[in-house]
């Protein structure tokens, strides 16, 4: 037994002599990529796109490197169906120049604005002759399920709900099963001076602890069809709105607004794959890069974004000293 005990003993002291005497280092051999990024909306004929490069350090620092990776001067075209549509060549001044002090350079187009379930096709040729290529559909609109809550209870349809503590919008899938990202919104006015200036707050789902005390929750990216919000993040965000203000009547409150943004499979894969597998506990190592930019990487994507209004129970405005818009 003591032989064995001393033959492992005496491997384990050549492996570690042999891995000491090895160079070991973090960065493999540094090979040249291009980096597409372009999201298409749904809700504008404004569409953006970036080109940047990857790039080399003496060292392991990657902020070290201090010569702008964003290229200029490629020559990018859209396709839609028959329809082609040209990028052009721009830039805008950072607002942060403590690393790169040039302009950030990008490329636009100010009137496409393509339908539902188009499908897309980019094309990027670079100065030294490479191209980026990829494609996308734009996703299909979702239907709302409008039985909020509770179909048997006839107090489900009022906002906020008087059986629950929270209330819910929920909506069909179509064919895909893609992510969305959900936005409540509350409209309101100031009275000031005899005009109203109209603002917009957002609402949280609900409040928790967030290891620094009480915060708001707000929804994230998530293929989920249904979200809630709870009926005491809706009371904060009406107390806030006046908040040191003491002639509430100043108030005017209009409805809420629930956005969805819907996303393209693309999007959706990127979603999953850099955040679908985690959660508070987790740490990963091997985490994926997605990318559907043939020739190199980045991600060619596309969203759309659905809107439905919500009426606000009228005594639960008056009830903060407010005044409804629609009584």
């Amino acid at each position: 037994m003591k032989k064995i005990l001393l033959l492992i003993f005496s491997v384990i002291l050549v492996l570690i002599n042999y891995s000491c005497e090895e160079n070991f280092s973090p960065k493999g051999d540094f090979q040249q990529k291009y980096i597409l990024n372009c999201v298409v909306r749904g809700d504008t004929s404004l569409q953006t796109a970036t080109i940047s490069r990857s790039y080399n350090v003496e060292g392991y620092d990657p902020s070290a490197n201090t010569i702008d990776p964003f290229l200029k001067d490629a020559f990018i075209r859209i396709w839609a169906g028959d329809n082609v549509y040209f990028m052009r060549d721009s830039s805008l001044a950072r607002t942060d120049t403590s690393r790169y002090k040039g302009p950030l350079h990008f490329f636009y187009i100010n009137n496409f604005k393509p339908g539902n379930n188009t499908s897309l096709e980019i094309e990027a040729i670079l100065p030294d002759g490479k191209t980026l290529k990829a494609n996308t559909t734009l996703p299909e609109a979702v239907e709302w399920n409008y039985n909020n809550t509770d179909t048997s209870d006839t107090n489900a349809f009022r906002i906020p709900s008087l059986s629950h503590d929270y209330f819910s919008y929920s909506w069909y899938q179509g064919s895909s099963l893609g992510w969305y990202l959900p936005r409540l919104i509350l409209v309101y006015a100031k009275i000031v001076n005899g005009s109203e200036e109209r603002h917009e707050i957002q609402v949280p789902q609900k409040y928790e602890d967030n290891g620094n005390g009480i915060g708001p929750v707000y929804p994230s990216p998530s293929k989920n069809t249904l979200a809630s919000f709870h009926n005491i993040a809706l009371d904060s965000v009406f107390r806030k709105i006046s908040a040191g203000d003491p002639v509430k009547s100043h108030y005017k409150i209009y409805a809420l607004v629930f956005e969805l943004l819907i996303f393209d499979d693309n999007l959706s894969k990127y979603y999953s794959v850099t955040n679908g597998f985690l959660d508070d506990y987790t740490i990963r190592l091997d985490e994926s890069d997605y990318t559907n930019v043939e020739g190199g990487l980045g991600i060619l994507g596309s969203y759309i974004r659905q809107k439905r209004g919500s009426k606000i129970a009228a005594e639960y405005i008056s009830s903060f000293g407010y005044v409804p818009a629609n009584p």
